[in-house]
């Protein structure tokens, strides 16, 4: 019902404040019933009855209801049928397109979404970077907000991709902010940031690139730092540093 209720009211002008008001009302029921601290079978249920299309439609809409479109977006994204309807309804460039907003809370949701979808999916990484995520994604990187975090996860998601590797270093000139990122003091933070210099670090080029940048220095104080995730990470990243036989002696 909450689905044929909004499709409904997206009829009516959603200038008025009363039909902004009367969809403000049902977005916020579906967004509490698609809350991420629920199961996932609300998710897949509204994702059946043909949500995403008609919230695709209305997340570009800078009104009172736009977040809340997002944060269902960011909701139903955690599923992979939410995802690949994401993808079929042409969500994925308007979510790369609002990172780029001035309202911080649109951009936070829109960068936890991306995040979402950079997870598993190939085809969709390519069309995240396809859609001018990577500058974006940096620039988001280094912007302690909310969705820093998840900026940071997602280029290192994207980076597992020998391409998009390579382009995050030769195109968009990314190992300096992310080596920049491993003096935060925040766990999630060096978390990502080590996670992301483990995969570019599988390139043979990048290898020498992340050396000449002063990131083994950087990367072996992770090391010491007392959380098991950062350590493994930069660990990683290490191993696949000292594959090359220059790093080696370096090392």
């Amino acid at each position: 019902q909450l689905v044929r209720f909004l499709g409904s009211a997206l009829r009516f002008d959603r200038d008025t404040d009363a039909c902004r008001a009367v969809l403000c009302r049902i977005l916020s029921a579906i967004d509490a019933m698609c809350a991420p601290v629920l199961n996932n079978e609300t998710r897949v249920r509204f994702t059946a009855l043909g949500i995403v299309q008609l919230l695709t439609n209305m997340m570009e809409v800078a009104d009172d209801a736009q977040v809340i479109v997002l944060r269902i977006i960011r909701s139903l994204s955690l599923i992979s049928d939410g995802r690949e309807e994401l993808v079929q309804c042409k969500a994925v460039g308007k979510l790369v397109k609002l990172i780029n907003s001035q309202v911080p809370e649109v951009v936070c949701c829109a960068l936890r979404a991306t995040f979402n979808l950079s997870v598993v999916d190939m085809r969709i990484r390519q069309d995240i970077v396809a859609a001018g995520a990577l500058p974006l994604l940096l620039r988001a990187a280094l912007i302690p907000a909310d969705g820093q975090c998840a900026a940071i996860g997602t280029l290192a998601n994207l980076a597992t991709e020998a391409d998009i590797k390579r382009a995050i270093v030769e195109d968009h000139k990314g190992l300096k902010p992310l080596l920049t990122l491993l003096d935060s003091r925040d766990d999630s933070i060096l978390t990502h940031t080590c996670r992301a210099l483990f995969a570019i670090a599988a390139n043979d080029e990048n290898k020498i690139a992340i050396s000449r940048a002063g990131g083994l220095p950087r990367l072996l104080n992770c090391m010491d730092w007392p959380v098991d995730t950062v350590r493994m990470n930069a660990a990683g990243a290490l191993a696949n540093l000292a594959i090359h036989p220059v790093n080696k002696l370096k090392l």
